[in-house]
């Protein structure tokens, strides 16, 4: 049987609250992001709705940006807009609704965007028709997808946990690197730098103001805009993405940088955003863009060197912050900050282990990744085919189709996790 969607459950869209609405007492605001995992950060104490209080157990079902079907578990609260609460009717299995609703969900999202890159599921669309079995088969589709799913899901997180592991190596790696060398036999010797008590005895210690200089170009007639990301790329926005950002209808307070320089996002440096531009290009007076003032820098190893002091979190230290997430990270403060210096050809040779560990590292990773993105969608795949009726849940089980499915990607990607371990505990 195939009935419209609106007819087998209510959804009740959230309260539109206001920014004049939130405190810091009360219930907390269910927003997109808590859906995702992050923390509260706005509440509500006054009356309200009770159509809009959630406790753990409610089904709720995110209609735009992040489109698709959640347990809440997370506590009492009250619901923010952009997201219905699902009450199934009468003969209609919440936990069946919970699967039917991922696949649908995603139909819908893509006819009503239109070619928008914002996607959105309308009300309407809540009238087309999803496929409903008897309250007997859809709880048996249930727990078939419960058990095939969380099979799938733990293989997924196993994955998932080894790629963080990983990063977290090339992480240790290059911050051993660029604060200690590769040679682990070098003597050390204490230092006046807050952040890095100790260096290697023959390393020097300067100021970044006898190391760079701030650069303040002027742009020029075809400069593409540059970003500094906070994995630490510095490149063309367009080479990544174009999506979110709001562009500037007068070129008013751009700079021009060229490739080579060491750039800094002073807005996000204490996040990471700091590297070296891999393209010319223009970015605003955000931007603090240095040029070495000797061929005794190298201005990779100092990228990695000051987002390694991020990491550290000494560039809240040192700035002021307007806004407790924002602090700028302007030249002016740059400059009077003690940094080490290798010799230039160790300074080279440490770029160049960074390198080779880095590409080694994140070939294994990509694999993985591969292997997740399949996994992923052999999931929202298996999903799709039983709650649309087009697979049998008995004969499926009978024959093992899960487990040859996930040995399949594996064979196909070749086998991830034996590299991926080994690099790990090496």
């Amino acid at each position: 049987m195939r009935i419209p969607a609106k007819y087998a459950a209510r959804f009740i869209n959230g309260n539109a609250f206001k920014p004049s609405d939130w405190g810091d007492q009360g219930l907390p605001i269910l927003r997109i992001a808590q859906l995702s995992g992050q923390p509260f950060d706005n509440f509500y104490d006054g009356n309200f709705d009770e159509r809009y209080r959630i406790v753990n157990g409610d089904l709720l079902f995110a209609w735009s940006a992040t489109i698709d079907s959640y347990y809440w578990n997370r506590g009492e609260a009250v619901l923010n807009q952009h997201i219905f609460k699902v009450i199934p009717r009468n003969g209609v299995s919440k936990r069946f609704l919970y699967y039917s609703l991922k696949h649908y969900s995603q139909i819908w999202a893509d006819f009503d965007a239109h070619g928008s890159t914002t996607r959105h599921i309308k009300k309407e669309s809540l009238s087309n028709k999803i496929y409903l079995p008897d309250i007997n088969n859809q709880e048996a589709i249930a727990d078939f997808l419960d058990r095939e799913t969380l099979r799938i899901t733990q293989l997924i997180e196993k994955k998932q946990q080894m790629v963080d592991l990983l990063q977290e190596k090339l992480s240790r790696e290059i911050e051993q690197a660029v604060t200690g060398g590769i040679d682990n036999h070098y003597l050390k010797k204490q230092t006046n730098i807050p952040w890095l008590p100790e260096i290697p005895d023959h390393w020097e210690v300067k100021r970044a103001k006898f190391l760079f200089s701030e650069a303040q170009r002027i742009p020029q007639e075809n400069d593409k805009i540059i970003t500094a990301f906070r994995d630490g790329q510095v490149t063309l926005r367009e080479n990544r993405r174009t999506e979110g950002y709001t562009f500037a209808i007068k070129e008013v307070g751009y700079q021009h940088i060229k490739a080579g320089d060491l750039v800094i996002n002073t807005m996000d440096a204490f996040a990471g955003a700091i590297g070296v531009s891999d393209s010319d290009g223009k970015a605003t007076g955000e931007y603090a863009v240095c040029e070495a003032k000797s061929d005794q820098v190298n201005n990779h190893y100092y990228a990695n060197l000051l987002r390694c002091m991020a990491k550290r979190d000494y560039i809240f230290v040192l700035c002021p912050s307007v806004r407790e997430r924002a602090p700028r990270f302007r030249f002016i403060r740059f400059a009077p900050v003690f940094l080490p210096v290798p010799p230039r050809f160790e300074q080279d040779k440490i770029v160049e282990h960074i390198g080779v560990i880095t590409k080694r590292i994140e070939e294994i990773k990509a694999k993985t990744d591969q292997s997740l993105e399949r996994l992923r969608e052999y999931r929202s795949n298996i999903i799709t085919a039983v709650v649309t009726g087009q697979i049998d849940i008995t004969t499926w089980s009978k024959r093992g189709e899960t487990d040859r499915q996930m040995e399949a990607i594996e064979a196909e990607i070749g086998n991830t996790s034996q590299p991926a371990l080994k690099e790990v505990q090496a």
